[in-house]
């Protein structure tokens, strides 16, 4: 079955129902459709001046959780003509002045991501949203971010996890090698383990 806006009501469906299974309750929202993901990511100092760290583009899985990330592919490209060539810039200042009046230095600082989304109107006209959830802490695009600055200028990547546990690649294996690899692992943050799988394009 296919709703007004082309979307199958059966995937929508298992999208809700997967996000009660895992976090145990559903918040209401307008459900749009989606063209790119993105991520503006900051880190916010103790003395409350925040640090734009760059933006981060990525895939969610059906049911919003992880999917896949994305190295030297920019998505926004194809709709700079419609939503401008300064979008990115633009968009991360009015995000950074936002977060200075609303964080308050002694409750948090670190890593911050916010998660937005380039989405089509019912008249198919693109919009930026450029915020769709924050996240205090330090997340997959600034894990992506590392990698990122691990490889040539040049390079287009995409790399995504699929296993929680050691892969065949032995730990303190730069990051920069193991995506080489069909499967390996990273460790990251509190050094738990993830295989993960990646490919050059």
């Amino acid at each position: 079955i296919i709703d007004s806006q082309g979307i199958n009501i059966h995937q929508r469906r298992r999208f809700i129902e997967d996000h009660i299974k895992n976090d145990g309750l559903a918040i209401q929202e307008i459900f749009l459709q989606r063209l790119v993901e993105l991520a503006f990511l900051f880190y916010v100092h103790k003395d409350g001046t925040v640090t734009y760290l760059g933006t981060n583009y990525y895939g969610s899985a059906s049911n919003g959780t992880f999917g896949v990330e994305y190295i030297g592919i920019n998505p926004m490209a194809e709709y700079e003509t419609l939503v401008g060539k300064d979008w990115e810039s633009i968009a991360s200042r009015h995000l950074a002045d936002a977060l200075r009046e609303v964080v308050v230095p002694e409750k948090y600082h670190g890593y911050l991501g916010i998660d937005s989304m380039l989405y089509l109107d019912n008249e198919g006209i693109p919009h930026l949203r450029a915020c769709v959830e924050v996240n205090l802490r330090m997340t997959m695009g600034n894990i992506n971010l590392g990698i990122r600055n691990c490889c040539p200028p040049d390079i287009k990547a995409s790399w995504s996890i699929v296993v929680k546990k050691e892969g065949v690649i032995l730990p303190g294996t730069s990051l920069k090698d193991a995506i080489r690899h069909p499967i390996g692992s990273f460790i990251l943050m509190n050094g738990e383990k993830f295989a993960a799988v990646g490919e050059f394009l």
